[in-house]
C-alpha cells in the first residue's frame, strides 16, 4: 500500500499506542498538571535559541559566501559569527527607532531567515552529505578515538547546560549590567539616554542588545533571563563546535583534522568555575568572533585579499562592539599584525611593479578600515549624540561631554581610572610581572580570592605544551603564529586589566592551538612522545575533573543545587515559586506605578526591577552630586533633571565613595522632604514629591566625635563637601564653633 495509507493493521497498532498514550497522560496529570511541566518551557526556550541562530547563519551566509570561499568549518563560523553581528545592529537599529514591542521577537529572525532563503541550508545539507561519505572511510580505531573525543566534549557541554538552567545562575555583572540593560531596553520600548551618565550605557554593550532580543519574549522574568542564557550557551557551543576546528585547520592545512577536535575547548576547567563560566555576560559572547578573525586574518595575510578583509573588518567592529576589553585581545594585534604585513606587500609590490601596483591593496584597506568604522557607529555615533562624547567618558577632555558634574574630572581620574584593580604597579617591577604573566598567567589566579582562591583551574596545557614545540623538528609557521598571538594578546591583557574571565574572549584561539600542538605532537613522533602526551594531558584532565563542583557562585553558591530544586519543584508542588528569581528587586518593582523611574541610591544589582534605573554611584555616572546642591529645593531640581520619581536606597551602605556633605544632603531629603515611604527588610523606597521644599533651610550640622579625623563642633553641611577618595583627598574642615 502506499505509505501514506497504513494497512488496517498498522492502524489499529497506532490507534492502541495513541490510547495509551492519552490514558498514561489522564492518570500522570493527576498528580503534575500536563501544562505546568517544566518542558514546556524548555522547549521553547530550545525553539527561540534555534530560531535565533538559524537566523543568524542565513544572513550570514548570505553575506559572506559570495564575497570569500573558505573551507566548511571556517566558512560556517564566520557566517554565524557575521550573522550575530547582524542581528544584534538591527535589535540595536529597532531600539534607537522605539520598535521594541513583542511582534520583533519573531518578526526579527523570519526577516533574516527570509532574507537568508535557501541558500544556506542547501550549503549545509551538501556538505552534510559529503561529511557523512568521508565519515565511513576512516578506520575504526579512528572512529572509535573520535567518538570518545565527541563524547567527552558533550559531557563538558552537558555539565555547563546544567548550569544555567537556573536564573540565578547569572553572574553579578549580568545583574546590574548586561541583562539590567536589556531588562531596561524592553520596558522602555527601546534605546533610551541614561540622563546621569551611567557609565556602562555608554560602553560597548553588544551582548545587552541579544538579550534585550531574549526580554521581547513572552513569558515571566523567569523565561526572559533563561532564553538568553540559552543564547548565550548556543553561541558557546556553536563556537566550539565551528570556531575550533576552523582554528586548527587554519594553524595545520596539510593535516587531516577531525571534527572532534572541538572538544579541546574542555581542556581548560576554567569555563566551569564562577565567574568565568556561562552566567549571560559578554566575555562569551565575545568569543563567537574570535575563530573568524584568526581564519580571516590568516587568509587576508597572503595578499591582501579584500573580500577576506572586508569580512574581517566586520568582525574586528564586533569585538570593539561586545567590550572594550575583548577588543584589547582580539582586535589590537590582529590588526597591528596586518598593518605591518600589509606595509611590507604594499611596499614590495610598489619596488616592483610601480606605485600604481598599491592602488588595489590600499584601496581594500581603506575600504576595511571604514567599514569598521560603521560596524561600531552603534558605540560612539549613538554616544556621540546622547552624551557628546563618542567614548563617554573617556573623552571628556575633547568634547562637550553631558552630563558631566563639577568634579566630574576628579571622579574621572581619581575614581573611574583608578578603580581597575586588576593591573600591576607602573614601575620596572610591574613590567617584570606583565612579562612573568606570559608563562604564568595559567598557574596563578588572576580573580577573586574568595572565589577558588589560589587555585590554578584556568587550564595550562598551552603553556606546557610549548616547550615540547619548540624542540619538536615540525614547527608550521601557523601554529607558530597563533601561539604568538596569545602570547601578544596577554600582555595589554596583563598590563590592563587581567581578570581571568576576560581571556574567556579568546579561548577558540587557545584551545585550537592547544589541539594543533598536539596533533603536531602526536603524528610526527614515536610512542614515547605520544605517551608523555597522554600523560600530560590526562593529568591536566584529571586535576581540573573536580572544578566543576567548586561552590563559588557568588550569590547561590552551588548552582547545581539549585537547578535540582527547580527540577524537582514539579514533584514538591512549588510550580509557581519556583520560577521566583532575582529577589528582591520583583517585589520593589511590583509596587512601583508604571511608569516610574527610581533612583538606587548606593546600589548596583537591579535586575527583576522591572522599571526604569537611575544609578547615582561616583564614580559609575557622572551627572549627580548631592553634595554640591545647598538646598531642599535644589536636591528637587536634581532629582527632576534625572526624570526620577522615587528614591530606594539600602540598610547598608556598599560604595562609599560620597563625602559627607553628599549623605547629610540625601538623606536629608528623602527623610525629611520625600512623600510615601515603605519600609521593607532590604531597603526603603520613597516617592519624590510633584512640589519642591522652598521653606528656608538651615544646614547646621553639629558633628559629635571622638576627634579625630573630624573634630566635634557646628558646621553648615556644604563644608563637608570635599574629595573623599583619591590622591586629592581633603581634610575635613575645622569647625565654624
Amino acid at each position: 500500500m502506499s505509505r501514506w495509507i497504513p494497512s488496517p493493521r498498522e492502524a489499529a497498532v497506532a490507534i492502541a499506542l495513541v490510547v495509551a498514550a492519552i490514558g498514561f497522560g489522564r492518570f500522570v496529570h493527576r498528580f503534575y498538571e500536563i501544562e505546568a511541566w517544566l518542558f514546556w518551557r524548555l522547549a521553547f526556550y530550545w525553539v527561540a535559541s534555534a530560531l535565533w541562530s538559524g537566523a543568524c547563519f542565513a544572513v550570514g551566509h548570505r553575506i559572506v559566501r559570495p564575497r570569500l570561499r573558505l573551507p566548511f568549518y571556517a566558512h560556517a563560523a564566520v557566517a554565524f559569527a557575521t550573522g550575530v553581528l547582524v542581528f544584534g545592529v538591527a535589535v540595536f537599529v529597532a531600539g534607537a527607532l522605539s520598535l521594541y514591542r513583542a511582534p520583533l521577537f519573531l518578526g526579527l529572525p523570519a526577516v533574516f531567515l527570509l532574507v537568508g532563503g535557501r541558500g544556506p541550508w542547501r550549503y549545509l545539507a551538501d556538505r552534510w552529505r559529503r561529511l557523512s561519505r568521508l565519515r565511513r572511510r576512516l578506520p575504526l580505531t579512528e572512529t572509535a578515538f573520535h567518538l570518545a573525543l565527541v563524547a567527552f566534549g558533550l559531557l563538558g557541554l552537558g555539565m555547563l547546560y546544567f548550569l544555567i538552567l537556573t536564573p540565578d545562575n547569572v553572574a553579578y555583572d549580568a545583574r546590574w549590567k548586561h541583562l539590567a540593560l536589556a531588562e531596561d531596553f524592553a520596558i522602555t520600548g527601546g534605546i533610551r539616554r541614561f540622563p546621569e551618565g551611567w557609565t556602562f550605557a555608554t560602553r560597548p554593550h553588544f551582548a545587552s542588545y541579544l538579550y534585550t532580543w531574549a526580554f521581547l519574549a513572552p513569558g515571566r522574568l523567569f523565561d526572559h533571563i533563561e532564553v538568553a542564557a540559552h543564547l548565550e550557551f548556543v553561541a558557546f557551543a556553536l563556537t566550539c563546535w565551528l570556531g575550533v576546528p576552523a582554528v586548527v585547520r587554519a594553524l595545520l592545512p596539510k593535516e587531516r583534522i577531525g571534527w572532534s577536535v572541538w572538544a579541546a575547548r574542555f581542556a581548560f576547567p576554567g569555563v566551569f568555575v564562577y565567574d568565568s563560566t556561562l552566567g549571560c555576560g559578554a566575555d562569551h559572547i565575545a568569543a563567537v568572533f574570535a575563530a573568524p578573525v584568526l581564519v580571516l586574518l590568516y587568509r587576508a595575510w597572503r595578499d591582501l585579499d579584500r573580500g577576506a578583509i572586508l569580512i574581517l573588518a566586520l568582525q574586528l567592529g564586533a569585538v570593539v562592539l561586545v567590550k572594550y576589553t575583548a577588543a584589547i585581545l582580539l582586535a589590537t594585534i590582529p590588526m597591528a599584525a596586518l598593518g605591518l604585513r600589509a606595509s611590507w606587500l604594499i611596499g614590495r609590490r610598489a619596488r616592483r611593479e610601480g606605485l600604481g601596483a598599491a592602488r588595489g591593496p590600499l584601496t581594500s584597506l581603506g575600504l576595511g578600515l571604514g567599514l569598521l568604522l560603521l560596524v561600531t557607529t552603534p558605540l560612539w555615533l549613538k554616544n556621540l549624540l546622547l552624551y557628546g562624547d563618542p567614548l563617554y567618558p573617556v573623552l571628556h577632555a575633547h568634547f562637550d561631554s553631558r552630563p558631566w558634574m563639577d568634579r566630574a574630572s576628579y571622579a574621572f581620574e581619581q575614581g573611574y581610572l583608578a578603580m581597575r584593580m586588576w593591573r600591576p604597579s607602573r614601575d620596572l617591577a610591574g613590567v617584570k610581572a606583565t612579562l612573568a604573566s606570559l608563562y604564568e598567567f595559567s598557574f596563578y589566579p588572576n580573580d577573586w580570592i574568595n572565589h577558588h582562591g589560589e587555585v590554578p583551574v584556568f587550564g595550562s596545557l598551552f603553556t606546557l605544551l610549548i616547550p615540547a614545540l619548540l624542540i619538536t623538528r615540525r614547527r608550521p609557521w601557523r601554529l607558530w603564529g597563533a601561539v604568538a598571538l596569545v602570547e601578544l594578546a596577554l600582555l595589554p591583557w596583563y598590563w590592563l586589566n587581567h581578570q581571568d574571565r576576560y581571556l574567556q574572549a579568546f579561548m577558540p584561539w587557545m584551545a585550537g592551538a592547544t589541539a594543533a600542538m598536539v596533533i603536531v605532537l602526536w603524528r610526527h613522533h614515536g610512542r614515547l612522545v605520544k605517551a608523555a602526551v597522554v600523560g600530560l594531558v590526562a593529568l591536566q584532565i584529571v586535576w581540573g575533573g573536580d572544578a566543576y563542583f567548586f561552590q563559588t557562585q557568588v550569590f547561590i553558591g552551588s548552582p547545581q543545587k539549585w537547578t535540582l530544586g527547580l527540577l524537582e519543584g514539579g514533584y514538591r508542588g512549588s510550580r509557581e515559586r519556583r520560577f521566583e528569581t532575582q529577589a528582591p528587586w520583583p517585589e520593589l518593582g511590583a509596587v512601583l506605578p508604571e511608569g516610574a523611574r527610581v533612583v538606587l541610591h548606593d546600589a548596583d544589582r537591579h535586575l527583576g526591577l522591572g522599571r526604569q534605573a537611575v544609578m547615582d554611584v561616583v564614580p559609575w555616572q557622572f551627572g549627580i552630586d548631592y553634595g554640591a546642591q545647598k538646598t531642599p529645593a535644589e536636591m528637587h531640581a536634581l532629582f527632576a533633571s534625572v526624570g526620577a520619581t522615587h528614591v530606594f536606597w539600602p540598610p547598608s551602605r556598599r560604595y562609599g565613595t560620597e563625602n559627607l556633605a553628599a549623605d547629610l544632603m540625601f538623606f536629608d531629603f528623602v527623610h525629611n522632604r520625600a512623600v510615601d515611604r515603605r519600609d521593607f527588610e532590604f531597603g526603603t523606597l520613597v516617592r519624590i514629591s510633584d512640589q519642591p521644599d522652598t521653606r528656608a533651610f538651615d544646614d547646621s550640622t553639629l558633628a559629635i566625635t571622638c576627634g579625630e579625623p573630624l573634630a566635634t563642633g557646628l558646621y553648615r553641611a556644604h563644608d563637608f563637601w570635599i574629595t573623599s577618595y583619591g590622591a586629592g583627598e581633603q581634610p575635613y574642615p575645622k569647625p565654624r564653633e
